[in-house]
């Protein structure tokens, strides 16, 4: 238990004194605040009986230590060095509120001791993803952000690009509209280029996106067309005006002429050509020729 107690109170020293270190400029009363909160939430962790225990070991470090104020003589207090400070920020840190960490780490900045938000993004890179997204050129991008979201985004784009190709394979085994056989997937084109392969360019993955958009658009605007084209089709074929003009047509009427005996077997003809099966053929036979026609930019 006392081993515990040591460790825990090492820890909280470490960050007193940093934090003491901090407020040099602050008023007396501040610095003991502060300090007293900081000891209260570091003994929220330790169970309550415990804490008589680990207080005293925390007070063996400090001779001035009276109940939650913890004094310090800065001109007798042997310096740290800059790693003995950095551990200590970051032993700090995880109690310091989100604008608490703002403000050191614009400090830090400032110092050249932090690079600004969007490390390992050049600022051409940066400047085309504001203007793509319309971000003012004034705000920041928080690289944390982007990368969860590249994240995101990524995954659905190859589910998307892996299911259009598949279902386009399906409607069109024989069009000449396909992906490049010596192409890989979009998740490893992805993964090879994030990696920093020479023969994966980003134009590469962008041309893989572009060709899957332009298919997906396709197929989409299709939708409309094949349905009204069908719609027609059927009409021509099976309305009653069409019917009757086909009867008309084959010049048999007569005294005794069952002109809607003969409407009707005419109607019966021509339905029993709609099976399910032809039905199907007819439409992904409009769908894939106005797919066709728009990726290749001939219909629009």
């Amino acid at each position: 238990m006392q081993n515990q107690a040591a460790v825990w109170a090492e820890g909280v020293a470490r960050r007193l004194s940093f934090l003491q270190a901090a407020m040099a400029e602050e008023s007396a009363d501040v610095r003991e605040t502060k300090l007293g909160d900081e000891i209260s939430k570091a003994l929220q962790a330790v169970a309550e009986n415990m804490r008589p225990l680990h207080l005293d070991a925390l007070a063996e470090r400090f001779p001035t230590w009276q109940m939650a104020t913890v004094s310090f003589d800065r001109s007798k207090a042997s310096p740290q060095t800059a790693g003995e400070l950095a551990s200590a920020l970051c032993a700090l840190s995880a109690g310091l509120s989100q604008d608490h960490r703002a403000a050191i780490a614009e400090q830090l900045f400032v110092a050249g001791l932090a690079k600004e938000t969007g490390e390992g993004i050049d600022s051409a890179t940066l400047s085309e993803i504001k203007s793509r997204l319309k971000v003012p050129p004034t705000e920041k991008i928080d690289a944390q952000r982007l990368g969860r979201l590249f994240a995101s985004l990524a995954e659905t784009a190859c589910t998307l690009d892996q299911l259009t190709w598949n279902i386009w394979r399906s409607l069109a085994p024989r069009s000449n509209i396909r992906r490049e056989q010596m192409m890989p997937e979009l998740k490893a084109l992805i993964r090879r280029s994030l990696v920093g392969e020479e023969e994966v360019s980003s134009a590469q993955v962008g041309h893989q996106l572009e060709k899957t958009r332009q298919l997906i658009a396709s197929l989409l605007a299709s939708l409309d067309a094949v349905g009204h084209e069908f719609a027609e089709s059927f009409q021509a074929q099976c309305s009653p005006e069409s019917i009757r003009q086909m009867v008309r047509a084959d010049g048999k009427a007569g005294i005794f002429d069952n002109s809607d005996a003969r409407a009707w077997q005419r109607y019966s003809e021509r339905f029993a050509a709609y099976t399910a099966s032809t039905i199907e053929t007819n439409i992904r036979e409009h769908l894939v020729r106005h797919a066709e026609e728009l990726a290749r930019g001939e219909n629009r």
